[in-house]
């Protein structure tokens, strides 16, 4: 069965492209091997309408607006993407195959490593990248938050709710987290930062028990979260023949089309985010893209005639 639109991504940008393939009326599926990368952030502030709301619910509650839309969401990891003459295909890593006139890759963003010794060896074993998923494991122990963003800012207040003692490691002068979130940590009693300072060296045997500074300080510690950027996941966007930037975000024009007709891509794994990596924008970027591919599969062109959509 070839489909309008198979969406690669199980996250905001994937989810909410898909809602609005269905009002579309275009036949979609979405294919998604979790809940993507907003499952992994224990406390959203700024989506609008939201006063709080963790990451794991609010991507709860698009995929249930989702099925309730009638449009299925596989498990499953895509392997392989081919752009034939008048389609893609995609195979994914269990075997299962599907074809669709046109694919949204919404596949985000993932974790950069410290590449350092003994990383792989600790990973699991005292050091995590998901404060949401690990954090109560570490209650009232002392564990280290390393990085100095959003995330690193938002993961070290959510683990100082369990952790007796947690202690931020920044390469910078200052934290470059927004001021409201910089200001939290700031009343926090039990959160230490330290700048201008890189992990040069994991301490451990079996299980992680602290680190080393490149200034010298060794810190005794129960766990290491690491927070300090993620990388595009852009492994099937350049599968077929997509352009990326240098630092490889797929790049994308203001429909969201790649420079691969027919494939788009949407959310953090994009160069059209302005530097600023929020759900609300990947969201933003899903609806742009299931609107250019009504207009891309009814009229031959993403870019729509109309004035614009309202509803």
């Amino acid at each position: 069965m070839k489909h309008d639109i198979i969406i690669i991504g199980g996250g905001p940008a994937g989810l909410t492209a898909a809602i609005y393939a269905a009002r579309y009326n275009l036949n979609t599926i979405v294919l998604a091997k979790d809940l993507g990368q907003i499952s992994k952030t224990p406390l959203i502030e700024n989506y609008p309408g939201i006063d709080g709301i963790g990451g794991i619910e609010l991507v709860t509650k698009m995929r249930k607006q989702v099925t309730t839309l009638k449009v299925p969401i596989k498990t499953g990891t895509a392997g392989k993407l081919e752009k034939t003459r008048n389609s893609f295909k995609i195979t994914t890593r269990e075997g299962e195959k599907y074809e669709a006139k046109t694919v949204i890759l919404a596949l985000g963003a993932h974790p950069k490593l410290l590449n350092i010794d003994g990383e792989d060896t600790y990973s699991g074993k005292g050091i995590s990248y998901c404060t949401t998923c690990d954090a109560p494991i570490f209650r009232d122990k002392t564990v280290a938050v390393i990085g100095g963003s959003n995330s690193a800012a938002t993961s070290a207040l959510h683990v100082s709710d369990f952790a007796k003692k947690v202690t931020i490691i920044y390469r910078g002068k200052e934290l470059r987290a927004q001021p409201i979130l910089v200001d939290k940590i700031k009343k926090k009693k039990n959160i230490e930062i330290i700048t201008k300072a890189n992990v040069a060296e994991l301490k451990g045997d079996k299980m992680l028990t602290g680190v080393k500074l490149d200034n010298g300080q060794e810190i005794k510690l129960d766990g290491v979260f690491i927070e300090i950027g993620y990388l595009p996941s852009n492994e099937l966007a350049r599968q077929a023949g997509a352009d990326t930037d240098k630092k490889g975000y797929v790049k994308v024009d203001k429909s969201q089309m790649t420079t691969v007709p027919g494939l788009f891509a949407a959310g953090d794994l994009t160069d059209a985010n302005n530097n600023l990596k929020q759900i609300v924008i990947a969201a933003a970027q899903g609806a742009v893209a299931a609107n250019a591919i009504y207009s891309y599969l009814n009229h031959g062109s993403s870019q729509s005639d109309s004035e614009g959509q309202h509803w």
